[in-house]
C-alpha cells in the first residue's frame, strides 16, 4: 500500500487521474482501513474507491489501465486453493473487468508454491504482457517458469522526502522499524544489546506492528529472552501473551524497548527520527537487492544506516555487516556459535555507527537523501507504469 500511494503521487504529477481501488463483498470499506489496531491487519487511511465485487466490471471499466499491486494475496490464495477455484477473488476481478493490467514484483518469493495463481493471472487476455520489478526478478521468480518468459522492467520503489535536509536525530538510540517479524531481524538488534556489544547507556528502540496469532507474540518472546539474559528491571503494558503490548527492559548497560506500531508516511518518518542508527539486517535468502520503505523513511529522518549488503542499494552509504544465509531464530542465537558470532558482528557495526560525529552523520545523511531524490523519484515509477500499460 505504501508503494501504491507513492506510485499514485507520481502518476498524478504526470497529469493522470489515479485512484486506489479495492473491493469487498458489501462494497463498504473495512473497519481496519483508517484505524490503527493491534496486529498487522490494518491500513492507516481509507482507499479512494471501495466497491462490491459484483460491480467490479463496471467500476474498473472507468479506467484505462490497472496496476495490481502484488501477484499474490495470501488469504485469498489460500481460500482459492481450499475451494479448488481456478482464480482467487482478485484474479476473477481482473478477468471479468477485461481492462488492460500489469503488476510489480516486490521483495517476496513468487515461486509456484508461494504464488500459486501467478501463472494463471499472467495468462489472462487482459494482462499487458510485461511488468515492473523493484528487485532482481530472477531471484524472486525462482521456479515459476511462466513468469520467466515475461519482460520485467527494473524500477525502484517510489518515495518522496519530507524531512529538512539538515536534520539528523539526537544521539544514543539504535532502532528497528517496519514489521516486527522474524525475517526483519528485530530480535538480532535486541540480542546484540544483550551481548553488550553496544556502548553503555544505548537505548534500543523497536517500532512496528507485530502479528497476532494463536501462538505467543514474537514481541513477547523477545521481552522474555532479554529478561533471561540479565535485564532485571522490566515492564509490559498487558498480561496476555498473544497481543503485542508495549514493553521495556533495563539493565546497568542499557535499555531495550518495544513501542508498538506507527502510522504511515509522513508519521513513519517522525517515528524513525528517534533513531541515531537505523538497523535493517536480513539473511541472504530473504534479501533480493532492494531496500524497503522503513529504510527510506529512516534515511529521510537522517538516520545512519546499518544494513546487510543484499538488503541495500549500492549507491547508499552506511555500514554493512555481512549477511548470514538464513535468519537465526531468537532461541537459536544463544545455542549456535555462528549465529551468536554474527549477532555480535552486527552489534559491533551498530556501535561503530553510534560513534560517528555529527559532521560525518550529516554528510552521509545528505548523500543518501540525494540518492533517494535521484533514484526513487515517483515520476520514474509513474513513467514506467504508463509505458507498460500503454504497450
Amino acid at each position: 500500500m505504501t508503494w501504491c500511494r507513492f506510485a499514485q503521487r507520481g502518476l498524478r504529477a504526470l497529469g493522470h487521474d489515479c485512484d486506489v481501488v479495492s473491493f469487498t463483498k458489501s462494497g463498504r470499506p473495512r473497519k481496519n482501513w483508517g484505524t490503527m489496531v493491534p496486529g498487522t491487519g490494518w491500513y492507516d487511511r481509507p482507499v479512494d474507491v471501495t466497491a462490491r465485487y459484483r460491480d467490479c466490471k463496471d467500476v474498473l471499466k472507468q479506467y484505462d489501465g490497472v496496476m495490481l499491486t502484488e501477484l499474490l494475496i495470501g488469504l485469498q490464495d489460500r481460500q482459492a486453493l481450499k475451494e479448488n477455484w481456478s482464480l482467487p477473488f482478485y484474479g476473477r476481478v481482473l478477468d471479468l473487468a477485461g481492462v488492460r493490467w500489469s503488476t510489480t514484483l516486490h521483495s517476496f518469493s513468487y515461486s509456484e508454491k508461494a504464488a500459486p495463481f501467478a501463472a494463471a493471472l499472467v495468462a489472462l487476455p487482459s494482462f499487458a504482457g510485461a511488468g515492473l520489478s523493484n528487485v532482481d526478478s530472477a531471484r524472486v521468480i525462482r521456479d515459476n517458469t511462466p513468469l520467466r518468459g515475461i519482460p520485467w522492467q527494473k524500477t525502484t520503489i517510489p518515495y518522496t522526502l519530507c524531512a529538512p535536509d539538515d536534520m539528523i536525530p539526537a544521539r544514543g538510540v539504535a532502532g528497528c522499524a517496519g514489521r516486527f517479524v522474524h525475517i526483519d531481524g528485530f530480535h538480532v538488534l535486541a540480542m546484540a544489546a544483550a551481548y553488550r556489544t553496544l556502548p553503555v547507556d544505548t537505548i534500543v528502540q523497536l517500532r512496528g506492528a507485530c502479528a497476532i496469532s494463536n501462538r505467543a507474540s514474537l514481541s513477547v518472546e523477545v521481552y522474555e529472552q532479554l529478561q533471561a539474559m540479565g535485564y532485571e528491571q522490566a515492564h509490559r503494558d498487558g498480561e496476555d501473551v498473544f497481543r503485542p503490548h508495549n514493553w521495556w527492559v533495563m539493565s546497568p548497560w542499557g535499555t531495550v524497548r518495544y513501542d508498538g506500531p506507527y502510522a504511515g508516511w509522513p508519521e513513519s518518518v517522525r517515528a524513525s527520527s528517534a533513531f541515531q542508527v537505523f538497523v535493517s539486517v536480513m539473511a541472504d535468502e530473504n534479501s533480493h537487492g532492494s531496500c524497503n520503505y522503513a529504510q527510506l523513511e529512516a534515511i529521510d529522518a537522517g538516520c545512519t544506516q546499518v544494513a546487510t549488503p543484499l538488503h541495500w542499494r549500492p549507491s547508499f552509504r552506511g555500514l554493512c555487516p555481512p549477511a548470514i544465509p538464513t535468519m537465526p531464530s531468537l532461541t537459536s542465537i544463544p545455542r549456535d556459535p555462528a549465529a551468536e558470532a554474527w549477532t555480535r558482528k552486527v552489534g559491533d557495526q551498530v556501535a561503530q555507527a553510534l560513534s560517528w560525529d555529527d559532521a560525518m552523520r550529516l554528510h552521509v545523511a545528505k548523500h543518501n537523501r540525494d540518492v533517494i531524490r535521484a533514484e526513487h523519484d515517483p515520476l520514474v515509477t509513474a513513467k514506467a507504469i504508463v509505458e507498460v500499460l500503454s504497450g
